[in-house]
């Protein structure tokens, strides 16, 4: 990322505490403070995905950006194993 501003990704799990039951649950807000050489990618991992696609539109995620204007190169996504797969959603850069 090279803009400034916070992201977001909501996706659809398994967690029937989140908002419609599950559908839209939030990943911890990341902000964004410019261009930087060594973090320009964000990693997301998931603990409960579901992925029946809930969201608007069948869709499985969504990303939220507020901030300057934002250019998203690519998404990438793959299974982990399911030891993995036990906390919180998390995001870190890369």
């Amino acid at each position: 990322p090279s803009s400034k501003g916070k992201i977001v990704l909501q996706y659809d799990s398994w967690d029937r505490s989140a908002p419609v039951d599950g559908a839209y649950k939030s990943t911890p807000s990341m902000r964004l403070d410019g261009p930087s050489a060594d973090k320009n990618r964000l990693l997301y991992t998931l603990p409960d995905p579901r992925f029946a696609n809930r969201e608007n539109g069948g869709t499985d995620f969504r990303l939220m950006f507020s901030g300057e204007s934002l250019a998203i190169i690519g998404i990438q996504a793959r299974r982990l194993p399911t030891k993995i797969m036990t906390g919180k959603p998390k995001v870190e850069f890369r």
